[in-house]
């Protein structure tokens, strides 16, 4: 029997591509310092966070450490990334230095994605900078996504700026931790972390029609003359069956992370205060509501910091050899001498 000519698919090694469903949770904020900023990433699952203004000095990584969670690394490696921040006094040179950046960007890269804050009242109209800016974008066939203020005087000075990349579930929500508001989306990238997954089994009380309910139990009427155990059978059936068709066993998949060994049942309940509070806020958008939640965040910056030193603390008091060792460090104001300042001072 003679072949058809043509590609024989039965031969050929299916390639495992990447997860076009897949995507990634990115937020970008002018934190105006990164301390007291830990549980940024975890509280609102964020994949990718992107800071200006961290007000991070060089060789000092504390606050870098404390901001990362379990669960999480920072990475300092060569990458191709944007993530812009221009300081709000006039710089004439500006337009053009972005423009020649975009321009080297866009023509060496697909799928550009440049975030941060530029300080440019992109929402006014007489702004000469921001039309300026727009048709640098035009020009380059750039796409800004973010509408609305993200400043607390508001105007749009937070900007997400895209070629060809897919911008969906982008909203902006003040926080309450600087004078800017965070600005979150989703886009299709596949996320590099693998977050670990349980199933877990719960029922919907809080929908139970109270009425509903005890007419169900005023219906129950078990057989005379039945023992106890029977009568334990009886009811526990019953009361099940009830249970389940008033609030049926539902089960969700879902991802968590672990939580820091420091971190106490204490600082548990200030947060879902937080939450509380937060979801008043962005519920009512009440300038009461708004005060409160930004109080409660006041309040709660420094809990985490406490409890971390508490922590170690404890440890370190309740091991004898640790704490000897501790004592031995030379105090922190004790100048060591370098190699290369040793070095300056022989030549001079």
């Amino acid at each position: 029997m003679d072949r058809k000519p043509g590609v024989d698919y039965s031969v050929l090694r299916p390639l495992n591509g990447p997860d076009s469903a897949s995507h990634s949770t990115l937020e970008l904020l002018n934190v105006q310092s990164l301390t007291n900023k830990a549980g940024l990433i975890t509280d609102k699952q964020i994949d990718i966070l992107c800071h200006t203004e961290t007000w991070q000095q060089p060789e000092v990584y504390s606050a870098l450490n404390e901001a990362c969670p379990p669960g999480y690394s920072y990475l300092s490696k060569a990458r191709t990334t944007a993530l812009i921040y221009r300081p709000p006094k006039p710089h004439p040179l500006f337009l053009s230095e972005i423009h020649d950046f975009l321009i080297s960007l866009c023509t060496s890269h697909s799928n550009v994605l440049v975030l941060g804050d530029f300080n440019i009242n992109m929402d006014s109209l007489s702004c000469k900078l921001a039309a300026e800016f727009k048709q640098v974008l035009d020009c380059l066939n750039l796409h800004q996504s973010v509408v609305g203020p993200t400043h607390t005087k508001g105007h749009t000075l937070d900007l997400v700026i895209t070629d060809s990349i897919h911008i969906s579930d982008l909203h902006v929500q003040n926080i309450g931790i600087s004078d800017h508001y965070a600005v979150t989306f989703r886009t299709p990238l596949p996320s590099p972390l693998t977050k670990p997954q349980r199933l877990i089994a719960f029922r919907n009380f809080k929908n139970i029609d109270s009425t509903s309910l005890s007419q169900h139990l005023q219906l129950l009427s078990p057989p005379p003359n039945t023992s106890l155990t029977d009568l334990m059978d009886y009811y526990n059936h019953n009361l099940h069956s009830i249970l389940d068709f008033h609030a049926p066993l539902k089960t969700r998949t879902v991802t968590f992370t672990r939580s820091a060994p420091w971190f106490t049942e204490e600082l548990r309940r200030l947060k879902r205060t937080g939450r509380v509070l937060e979801r008043a806020y962005v519920t009512s958008g009440l300038t009461v509501h708004k005060l409160a939640y930004q109080e409660h965040r006041r309040r709660y910056a420094n809990e985490p910091s406490k409890a971390r030193s508490a922590h170690y603390s404890n440890i370190i008091n309740n091991n004898p050899v640790l704490s000897r060792q501790v004592t031995l460090l030379p105090p922190h104001n004790t100048c060591l001498n370098s190699p290369p300042q040793c070095s300056r001072r022989l030549k001079k």
